[in-house]
This record gives C-alpha cells, structure tokens and sequence, in this order.
C-alpha cells in the first residue's frame, strides 16, 4: 500500500499491482469521532474486495491500533465487509436538511 496524506488524518490508500504498477484498490480512511472510518473502497483490475478490505484494514490498524473501524455497506459491498470482520449493526441514517429550515435558521441567526 501506499498513502498519500491530504490533510490531517484524511488519507487514501491506494493499492498498486506488481505488475505494471497500475493502481488496482484503495479505499478512503479519515478519523473522527474516536473511530477510523473506510469509505470509497474499490478494487479493480483482477483484485478482490476482499483483499481490498484487507488491505485497508491493515492499514487502518497499523497507523489507528486503539480505533474502531466503521463504515457503511450495502448489498454485495456489505457482505464482503462482514466476511472482513465487521459487525452489521443497523441501517444508515441520513439527516437532511431542506431550504426551508436553512432560511429559518439564518433568519434566527442574522
């Protein structure tokens, strides 16, 4: 693996074949919150999710040992995870925000 660090604890971890040097997976891993968070994983060109997840998890635990690894999957994408040691632990949840209530709370705030 390689890095390359984009500011502070936010890195992308690329993965590149012995052959050509192509770049094959890599993933995004931030912290915050106390945890290591993995987004953005992707392997292609002959490599498996599953030794992308390694990978990044490698990764994570060499540069984080004391963190949490967390992240947000679904279908095929969080079976792959599971079979990499995570535990399913409910559904995402996205807060929204509309227009209207970003004008209410500027208007309380000018």
């Amino acid at each position: 693996m390689i890095t390359d660090e984009t500011s502070g604890t936010r890195m992308t971890l690329l993965r590149r074949a012995a052959l050509n040097n192509r770049i094959v997976a890599g993933a995004v891993v931030s912290t915050g919150g106390g945890v290591v968070g993995v987004s953005n994983l992707f392997a292609g060109d002959g490599a498996s999710a599953d030794a992308a997840w390694a990978g990044a998890l490698t990764e994570a635990a060499a540069r984080w040992p004391d963190l949490d690894v967390v992240g947000y999957e679904g279908g095929a994408d969080l079976d792959t995870a599971l079979r990499s040691g995570f535990t399913a632990v409910g559904p995402l949840r996205v807060w929204l925000r509309t227009s209207e209530a970003t004008r209410h709370l500027r208007r309380r705030t000018e």
